[in-house]
This record gives structure tokens, C-alpha cells and sequence, in this order.
């Protein structure tokens, strides 16, 4: 997500002619491949660094209907810096029901009604801890024999 905000904030509306942050001239899916060599604490600071140049982008425009410096490739106008930011939500969005869809894989919950509750054990037993700090019963795992709690 740093380099999309990087390339339609930095690079598109503001006209800068900065690096990508992932170097895909070998490997036009550099940015996806061998993350198991990345550095999670790289990763994040591009990321905070790429989101607080977008707001600063938003924030000194004098409204959405400012124009880009870049244009589109496929219509030759400019885009209005609506565009982007409309974009960026439903990218966001995006990310973030694939990272649930994940979550809902490993704890195997849906929905924010336990919100309140991490999963421990199996994941098919129903047991779970709270991590809210409210005491609650300890029982077994059903199947993996671990001790768990089941909030109430």
C-alpha cells in the first residue's frame, strides 16, 4: 500500500519523479516475492512515511477539485485530487477484507461480535481466552488438550 500511495499522491498528483519503493525491472511482482526476506519495521516506516506525505498532499489542497500534475494515461486530463482519495478508501477496503478474510481462517470467527475474545487451541473446539480482563472459567481444549477460558 506505500507504493500506491506513493504513486498517485508523490508521484502523479504532485508530478514527482521519486524511485518506486520496490524495484520491479526483474521482476514485475518484486514487491510480493521473497517477503519472507523483507523487513517488517522497513516495511512499516515506508508505509507511515507514504501516508504522511498523502495527508500532507490533502491537507495543503485547497479542496478535491485541485488537479493533478501527471495525467492519465488513458484520457491525456489531469485527475482531481478526489480521485486519489476516493481510490485509496476503496483500496484500503480492499486490504483490509482480505486481511479478515485471513483472520477468519486462522481464528475461525466471523464478525466483530468477539472482538473481545482471541482464539486458543484448535480453532474448532470454540475455545478461547478473553483478552479483555475479565476473569473467566478455565476448561480444556477438546481437542488439543491445552488449557483454555471460555468467556461467558
Amino acid at each position: 500500500m506505500a507504493e500506491v500511495e506513493r504513486g498517485w499522491f508523490r508521484q502523479v498528483f504532485l508530478g514527482e519523479d521519486g524511485p518506486d519503493l520496490y524495484d520491479r525491472s526483474a521482476d514485475v511482482d518484486a514487491d510480493f516475492n521473497d517477503v519472507d526476506q523483507g523487513d517488517p519495521a522497513e516495511v512499516f516506516t515506508a508505509s507511515e512515511r507514504e501516508c504522511a506525505a498523502s495527508r500532507q498532499v490533502v491537507a495543503q489542497a485547497v479542496s478535491l477539485d485541485v488537479l493533478s500534475k501527471q495525467a492519465s494515461e488513458r484520457t491525456g486530463q489531469p485527475w482531481s485530487l478526489r480521485w486519489p482519495v476516493t481510490h485509496m478508501i476503496e483500496e484500503y477496503a480492499r486490504q483490509h477484507g482480505h486481511a479478515d478474510l485471513l483472520r477468519e481462517r486462522v481464528d475461525r470467527s466471523t464478525g466483530d461480535y468477539r472482538a473481545a475474545v482471541a482464539r486458543l487451541g484448535c480453532g474448532r473446539c470454540h475455545a478461547s481466552v478473553a483478552v479483555s480482563g475479565l476473569a473467566t472459567p478455565t476448561r480444556p481444549c477438546a481437542r488439543a488438550g491445552l488449557a483454555s477460558s471460555r468467556r461467558a
